[in-house]
């Protein structure tokens, strides 16, 4: 087959890889894992929109299941002291994700919060224990904010990165090594020549 010839087969079929298929759900899945395994978080919807636009992006649903895996992977620990020791004491937490709009990337999404202060942690028999527990509150005020601020940067952040690797996937699927291998495997070349 000529050169021309190939190269206009190449064109004609550039998309072959990405149209009318799910060529995106290996990324989902790996991202959708790794975000369980590593971060704690579970991922229940992931949505995108195309590579080409000024708005384009990514984003997902979800929750944060285990927050101590998720303080412990973005070394988050040491600068919250006090929410961790609420953690490790039982105490709750809870973030959902949300979509909300109809552009997908990482500021079309919404964060609703929940965590619990030491009072609902621990038994106060004794003025003492109380006033403990009173202090402590007061130091976990002080830090949930800015836990919740840093936190959703550091899911923003995985959406980004998300899309990033979405449009490399996409790249990779169209180049004409790609788009030859699939004429190639699907015979279309054969079909072409005829």
């Amino acid at each position: 087959m000529k050169a021309e010839a190939k190269k206009l087969l190449i064109d004609n079929h550039r998309y072959i890889n990405v149209d009318n298929t799910d060529w995106y759900e290996c990324v989902y899945a790996s991202f959708g894992e790794r975000l369980r395994d590593d971060v704690g978080v579970e991922v229940e919807q992931i949505y995108f929109s195309d590579f080409w636009s000024q708005g384009d992006g990514a984003c997902f649903t979800g929750e944060v299941e285990d927050f101590l895996k998720l303080m412990t992977h973005y070394n988050l620990t040491p600068d919250f002291p006090m929410l961790s020791k609420l953690l490790e004491m039982g105490g709750r937490a809870q973030c959902r994700i949300y979509h909300r709009g109809r552009y997908y990337h990482d500021d079309s999404v919404a964060f609703n919060w929940d965590i619990d202060v030491f009072t609902d942690c621990v038994n106060t028999d004794s003025l003492f224990i109380e006033l403990v527990v009173e202090r402590f509150d007061t130091l976990l005020d002080a830090e949930k904010d800015r836990f919740m601020a840093e936190v959703e940067s550091c899911l923003k952040a995985e959406m980004r990165q998300l899309y990033k690797d979405l449009q490399q996937d996409y790249d990779a699927l169209t180049t004409d090594e790609a788009v030859w291998d699939t004429i190639v495997a699907n015979e279309l070349h054969l079909e072409e020549t005829e």
